[in-house]
């Protein structure tokens, strides 16, 4: 009984501390959306999911941005930095390709603070 009462005698003490805590998150929260948004798309391989790295789909000095990832569903790849810089030929092949974005990112303030809990709990991360 001591114990319940000690506990419940506790819960505003807990509560300001919380209350900090997230006002905390929210302040983080909307300054990397301020900082991030928008940032954290990719260009991915649609069969695999994974990121692409420039050096192995585009000759050298060459990035992969957004408008070279979304001008087809199938890219024609025909180069590497490897290949362009040994001046070597590679035969053509097909890539399919997707602008995505995982689910870790600072679009808006939810998900913002649902990346930054992440980090913090070092979950999933």
């Amino acid at each position: 009984r001591v114990v319940v009462m000690a506990i419940v005698k506790s819960i505003p003490a807990v509560g300001d501390v919380v209350l900090v805590g997230a006002l905390f998150y929210f302040i983080f929260g909307v300054l990397a959306v301020n900082l991030l948004m928008g940032e954290m798309f990719y260009c991915a391989n649609r069969d695999t999911g994974q990121l692409l790295d420039a050096y192995y789909v585009l000759p050298g000095g060459d990035n992969i941005n957004y408008t070279w990832c979304t001008s087809s569903t199938v890219l024609p790849i025909n180069s590497s930095y490897y290949h362009s810089s040994l001046n070597v030929t590679v035969p053509t092949w097909q890539l399919p390709v997707d602008w995505t974005a995982d689910l870790t990112r600072f679009d808006n303030i939810l998900m913002s603070i649902w990346t930054l809990y992440q980090m913090a709990s070092m979950e999933n991360w």
